[in-house]
């Protein structure tokens, strides 16, 4: 993966609240899922 593929993908994430042990885009997310998210 680029790095512009990484901040494209981590864009779309953009405004999905935190939530722990969340993983859905929209919904809620946290620090650890974003990250596994953005790379998969």
């Amino acid at each position: 993966m680029k790095n512009l593929e990484a901040v494209a993908e981590a864009m779309t994430w953009l405004g999905t609240p935190y939530h722990h042990q969340g993983r859905v885009k929209g919904v809620g997310v946290d620090c650890g899922a974003l990250v596994c998210e953005v790379y998969a």
